[in-house]
């Protein structure tokens, strides 16, 4: 059963606006898909795989992106942040437990989407989840913030906070970690202020990447 389902946190930013973040089910994960898909359209591990042009990644992201939630489902969760009844950011996390998926699923979203878009970046895709994998911590129960994404006509207006604090509110109230990466320099004074450090630091397929961890 996916934590918390249907239970909005309402948060306030800078404008006076009420951001809405609630975990959505899977009709809601296309749309989900599609926001972080626009929000990593730049990000410098995914230009260093998709070498195409933004709108071509934008597209592949969001296929890949709905896949995973299809097939990692109801293992992993979504949350959706929304301003004015409108989705503007969402999340792909994962509780205590739930990570890594099972093999079996890995090779489904592998030969999915190598199905939809062939095998082009293949390669260096898992190449950096291969080296995702070796960082990840092993023993300490944790949630595992695989994705955030906020629209970028909408981002440094609090919703990518708002998303962070349900994730570090669940965090405490089951009293365990929270695991990320990011190849983005510029996320890391945010996810430092909830808390988060740095662990360690990699290049990979070219791109300088940050583990970073946030204890119980």
């Amino acid at each position: 059963m996916t934590p918390g389902r249907g239970t909005p946190d309402m948060t306030r930013e800078r404008e006076s606006t009420t951001i809405n973040v609630s975990t959505v089910d899977r009709q809601a994960y296309s749309e989900s898909a599609a926001i972080i898909a626009r929000a990593f359209e730049n990000e410098p591990t995914v230009c260093a795989i998709l070498r195409a042009d933004p709108a071509v990644r934008t597209k592949r992201l969001a296929s890949v992106f709905s896949i995973m939630m299809h097939t990692v489902e109801p293992r992993g969760w979504i949350l959706q942040a929304s301003k004015d009844d409108k989705p503007c950011g969402a999340a792909f996390m994962h509780p205590p437990g739930t990570y890594p998926i099972p093999v079996l699923s890995q090779l489904q979203i592998i030969s999915k989407a190598v199905m939809r878009h062939g095998f082009q970046g293949l390669g260096r895709w898992i190449q950096l989840l291969n080296a995702y994998e070796k960082q990840h911590p092993k023993q300490l129960p944790h949630y595992y913030l695989e994705l955030l994404g906020v629209l970028p006509e909408q981002q440094g207006r609090g919703i990518g906070s708002a998303m962070l604090r349900e994730l570090v509110r669940r965090a405490d109230t089951d009293e365990v970690g929270c695991y990320l990466e990011t190849a983005d320099p510029r996320n890391l004074p945010l996810y430092e202020r909830f808390g988060f450090c740095i662990q360690a630091e990699e290049n990979i397929i070219g791109v300088r990447v940050w583990f970073m961890w946030r204890s119980a």
